[in-house]
Parts: C-alpha cells; sequence; structure tokens
C-alpha cells in the first residue's frame, strides 16, 4: 500500500507485487537443479523448492510446472512419467517423487512397525497370499506407489506408450517447450564447444 506524506512523495509500505515476483524468479534460478543422482536427497532440495514458492501465488498448474523445469536428466523423466499416468495436482506428484526418490527409506520404516505389530496382525499379512513383494509392501505400508519399473525393460516399454498417447493439456504442451528449450541449450553448448575447439586449432 503507497502513501504521502506532507512533502508529496510515495512512500511504500510493502514491496511491490513486480519485485516479488522478480525475487522468487531470481531464487528459482539460484535454486540448483535436480537430478536424481545419489549425491541429492530429494527430500531436501524439496524443503529449498517449496521455501521459494510457497507465497507466490503460483496456482497449482503452476507450481507443477515450475517443479518439473527444475527437474533434469532422470529426475525429468521420472517426474514426466508420473504427470502422463495421471497425476496433476502438485500435492499428489509431490508424495509420488518423494515415494520413489525416498521409498525404500518407507519401506524399511513400514516394516519396522510392522514387526511391532501384535501377533495376530503379523500373521495376518505373513500368511495371506501374495503375487508380488509390492504387495506384501502396500499392505503393511497401506499404499504402494512404486516407479523403479522405469529402470527396466518393461518400465521404459509402459514409459514410451504413456508419453505417445495423445494429450490436449495446456501442461503437456507446457512440459514440451520446457524440453524443446533444454533441447536448444544443449545444442547451443555443442555448438559452442567444437568452435572454442576449433579455434584452437587454427591458432596453433
Amino acid at each position: 500500500m503507497a502513501s504521502s506524506n506532507k512533502h508529496g512523495y510515495v512512500r511504500v509500505s510493502e514491496p511491490s507485487e513486480f519485485s516479488k515476483c522478480l525475487h522468487i524468479r531470481s531464487s528459482l534460478n539460484s535454486l540448483s537443479s535436480f537430478s536424481g543422482r545419489p549425491i541429492q536427497r530429494f527430500d531436501s532440495w524439496l524443503d529449498t523448492f517449496e521455501r521459494i514458492v510457497n507465497n507466490s501465488g503460483f496456482s497449482d498448474e503452476e507450481m507443477v510446472l515450475e517443479l518439473y523445469k527444475k527437474m533434469t536428466d532422470r529426475a525429468q523423466k521420472v517426474t514426466k512419467y508420473v504427470l502422463e499416468s495421471g497425476a496433476d495436482e502438485y500435492t499428489t506428484v509431490k508424495a509420488r517423487l518423494i515415494d520413489h526418490f525416498h521409498g525404500d527409506e518407507t519401506v524399511e520404516k513400514y516394516l519396522k512397525k510392522f514387526e511391532k505389530a501384535n501377533e495376530k496382525l503379523q500373521m495376518k499379512v505373513k500368511y495371506k497370499a501374495f503375487k508380488t513383494f509390492d504387495e506384501l509392501v502396500s499392505e503393511a505400508r497401506k499404499y504402494s506407489i512404486r516407479l523403479e519399473t522405469i529402470e527396466g525393460s518393461k518400465g521404459i516399454q509402459e514409459f514410451v506408450n504413456v508419453i505417445n498417447k495423445p494429450s490436449d493439456s495446456k501442461l503437456r504442451g507446457s512440459l514440451e517447450m520446457v524440453e524443446l528449450k533444454q533441447l536448444v541449450e544443449n545444442q547451443n553448448e555443442s555448438v559452442n564447444a567444437l568452435v572454442a575447439a576449433l579455434k584452437g586449432e587454427s591458432n596453433q
């Protein structure tokens, strides 16, 4: 809100919306991308991301898009798989990514709780017919969102089938624009490296 003093100057009591937007964009640009490599923890990275965007006024779709734009390499593939599988709300996407990158830790936690459970509950779960280990984990955890199949050939084929499905959503178009921008940037880096190498050879 702006007010005038006796000298006629305008005094701004709080930062303008424009300045706030610039600060958010600057903070997002400064935040390192998340690649999904073991040297990075997704939960720690996500805490920093959410501190930046929580008071941004972004819509749910914008939050998802900003999250996707900060993903690279394997993490971007996993995020796209989650989005193309039908998740479009930020809280859902966030939960599935946490389960993917920290799923083993979650399984271990629930298995420890299971071991402390009463004997009747353990008997009920142990002697139930399970076709896969994932089903057993799902019973113990009460949910199972396993994305590890992306790493296998079956998961890759499913991933390819999903992204090839036609979609008219604005979000899909935005994701494709992000990928195109990254492709152009990578090509520019390759061209610049080639030019630098050629200049080096001509100067010798």
